[in-house]
């Protein structure tokens, strides 16, 4: 008898298990859902910042609370914002000599860029072509300054460390 028990219960589980959808309530009105978007991919080959004829739209990118300079290694405060290695740039000498020596590592890191100072097109031009296959937005960077206390680019923040 318990045998039989036990076989019945195991059979009502599994019917539970495989069952299909059940409608509680259907006004007439329901919609397919949308397909699910596919998951996002790591950047591959050449993703530029590419000047365009909207650019005056843009320019000047100006953050007054970061400037060029040295930064010290540290770890990185707990953030959302840290979730994937990101650089600050301008478009000065110092930030396009750091960022074609770092360049290999950043890519190979899946890192974007933040360009937060750039004034021309011609800026523009500049870092694009230093920055061929990274992944650069143009805006300013107030709120790294307010999320990890930067006060000096260029600066790669990643999961553990802030570091030039």
């Amino acid at each position: 008898m318990k045998r039989v028990s036990l076989m019945l219960l195991c059979w009502q589980v599994a019917a539970t298990v495989h069952a299909g959808p059940r409608v509680l309530f259907d006004n007439g009105q329901t919609r397919p859902l949308p397909a699910a978007p596919a998951p996002a991919q790591p950047p591959t080959g050449h993703t530029k910042l590419s000047p365009t004829p909207d650019d005056n739209a843009i320019l000047p990118i100006r953050t007054p609370e970061l400037s060029v300079g040295r930064v010290e290694r540290r770890a990185t405060p707990a953030s959302p914002y840290a979730l994937r290695p990101t650089c600050v740039i301008g478009a000065d000498p110092m930030s396009l000599a750091w960022l074609r020596s770092v360049k290999p590592t950043l890519i190979e890191r899946g890192a974007y860029c933040w360009l937060v100072q750039a004034e021309t097109p011609d800026d523009l031009s500049r870092v694009a072509d230093v920055a061929d296959g990274l992944i650069v937005i143009p805006a300013p960077g107030a709120i790294l300054q307010q999320a990890f206390g930067i006060r000096h680019y260029p600066v790669l923040i990643s999961p553990r460390w802030i570091e030039q």
